[in-house]
């Protein structure tokens, strides 16, 4: 069993074939939602990054679900893929939800189609969280329709940029 402290979380991995060195990496992930006039300014998120980790073999990504799509802040997701041979795709999984992302890897940036799964969110507990964290600013109709659509069929994309952190 080999144990890695990346950032804030500590990651156990029994995984056959995990290399004997990892590098502590950092992200930056924006998520897209499938575009729509009606939500065209509220189809892209910044995810907050938990700790990211990869080596020659594997890839793990921790990131908050975006809370205005959900209705709640501090849902984090991690997911973990095997990088091909060639180092060129990625297929991450997370075991806890079932979603999927398939990720083609070019240097340090990965372009990902996603689809989420059992991240169901109760439309009236988004309207409440979306109204106590923006108010009344004339944006609700367009945000509560980004929810609906996410919540309906929660897939995207995800532009994953790579990045070493500093020892």
């Amino acid at each position: 069993m080999r144990t890695i402290l990346l950032g804030f979380v500590l990651l156990t991995q029994a995984v056959a074939g995990w290399a004997t060195t990892a590098t502590a990496t950092t992200a930056r992930i924006i998520y897209a939602l499938p575009y729509d006039d009606a939500y065209r300014a509220f189809q892209t998120y910044d995810l907050a990054m938990g700790p990211v980790g990869e080596d020659a073999q594997w890839l793990f990504l921790n990131y908050e679900v975006p809370p205005d799509l959900i209705g709640q802040a501090g849902r984090f997701m991690t997911m973990v893929g095997r990088i091909d041979g060639e180092g060129t795709f990625v297929q991450l999984d997370c075991s806890e939800t079932g979603s999927e992302a398939r990720c083609a890897r070019s240097g340090d940036r990965l372009a990902c189609s996603v689809k989420f799964r059992s991240l169901e969110a109760d439309p009236i507990q988004v309207e409440a969280f979306l109204r106590a964290k923006y108010g009344e600013d004339g944006n609700l109709a367009a945000r509560l329709a980004a929810a609906k659509s996410f919540s309906g069929d929660a897939v995207g994309t995800m532009d994953v940029l790579l990045q070493q952190s500093v020892p």
